[in-house]
Parts: structure tokens; sequence; C-alpha cells
């Protein structure tokens, strides 16, 4: 976990220009891929809802659109708690603690589905 943490912040040092840095990783849980989902407690309330930055940590090296491996991301969720959609803003993608990729802007509010990682958050986030 020692190792795991520290490669955590040093993540988080590479993109603290452009996100907010994480005050503690609280893990969230591992699904049944083994991707692990960590997320800062310290939550972004605006306008559009809330904003949580979560850490997911990728079992398998996997691909992004513009075609670069990545095995870990960095990504702002904003959740609208009062009609119970979500979306992804920026996101930042991560292969040997390099940065490979960004997908950056306002991300399209979808509905929360059941059973999904995003409704796990959600239950943190509008509580």
């Amino acid at each position: 976990m020692k190792q795991f943490l520290a490669k955590f912040a040093l993540m988080l040092g590479l993109v603290a220009t452009s996100t907010p840095a994480l005050s503690a990783p609280v893990f969230l849980l591992e699904n049944d891929d083994g991707d692990a989902f960590y997320y800062d407690d310290e939550f972004d309330y605006s306008e559009d809802g809330i904003t949580v930055t979560m850490y997911i940590e990728r079992a398998e090296v996997r691909t992004n659109d513009e075609g670069y491996g990545y095995d870990a991301t960095v990504e702002e969720w904003t959740y609208d708690c009062s009609d119970s959609t979500v979306r992804v803003d920026d996101e930042y993608y991560y292969f040997n603690d390099e940065l490979v990729g960004t997908s950056l802007g306002i991300g399209e509010w979808e509905p929360v589905q059941s059973g999904t990682v995003g409704e796990d958050m959600q239950s943190v986030v509008c509580s």
C-alpha cells in the first residue's frame, strides 16, 4: 500500500497545476475487472453540481482514443444529485507514472446507472 500511495502522490504532482490535488486518497472499490477506484475526499461544490477527483488504477493496460496505452487515469466526475446524473470532465491518462494523454473539457450529462461505480460514488457524493 505504501508503494501505491507514493505512486499516487507522484501522479498527482504531475497534474497539480491542472487539477485539484487530492487531500487523501480514499479507496472506493475494486471492480470485477480488477480496476481500483480511489477518490479525493474534498469535493468541489458549484452551480453545476458536486465535482470529485477520481484516481483509477487499471488492472490491465488500455488504449485511449488517441491510441496511447495507459494503466491509470485521474478524472473529474461531476454529479447533479437532484436528477441523478453524472458527467466526466477532464481526464488525464498515465502509463508507468508518465502522462501520455489528456481529454480536457466538459463532458455530457448521463444518467447514473444502477450497479456501477458511478452509483457507488454517487452514494458518497450525494449523501
